[in-house]
């Protein structure tokens, strides 16, 4: 069953091709955003920029974990650093055990997560620019930060582009 806000992350270990971490309880933010995608999908490749600038210019609030499934870590992370992101990509294969846990409908898929207590704050689909400047915004709130235009309007790409 998928996931829904409110409900408890799951509290599990993934192994990277560089170490083990442990997705939804990192100590060293506020907030932990677990994307879901592929490299094949084009909606994923349109929001990886947005993410890239939530990754940026909120670092200290949140970390962002790319769950890539269809190519193992190192051939996600070629795809995501061309795409413009630095995050961490961490490769769910079959039998796609974060995938199963999460339950993402769509790619991408992202789930924010409180830390402290591992429960889901909100779940975004697609790649809609109102969506992930109100994910900005709730990030930002919970450092008393400004929020930024994660998603600008103007930048050439459509306000929605579905999954």
């Amino acid at each position: 069953m998928r996931l829904n806000p409110n409900d408890k992350a799951p509290d599990m270990m993934v192994n990277s091709e560089t170490r083990e971490r442990l997705l939804s309880a990192a100590d060293k933010t506020f907030w932990t955003l677990v994307i879901f995608w592929k490299t094949t999908c084009s909606t994923c490749e349109t929001s990886f920029p947005y993410l890239e600038n939530l990754n940026a210019w909120y670092s200290d609030l949140v970390e962002c974990v790319a769950v890539v499934q269809d190519v193992d870590a190192r051939q996600g992370t070629e795809v995501a650093r061309r795409w413009g992101a630095t995050f961490e990509v961490v490769a769910d294969a079959p039998p796609y055990p974060i995938s199963f846990a999460y339950d993402p409908i769509t790619t991408p898929t992202m789930f924010l997560v409180r830390n402290a207590t591992r429960h889901v704050e909100t779940v975004l689909e697609a790649c809609i620019k109102a969506d992930l400047n109100g994910l900005a915004a709730i990030i930002a709130e919970s450092g008393r930060q400004y929020a930024r235009e994660i998603a600008p309007s103007d930048d050439g790409h459509p306000a929605w582009t579905p999954g």
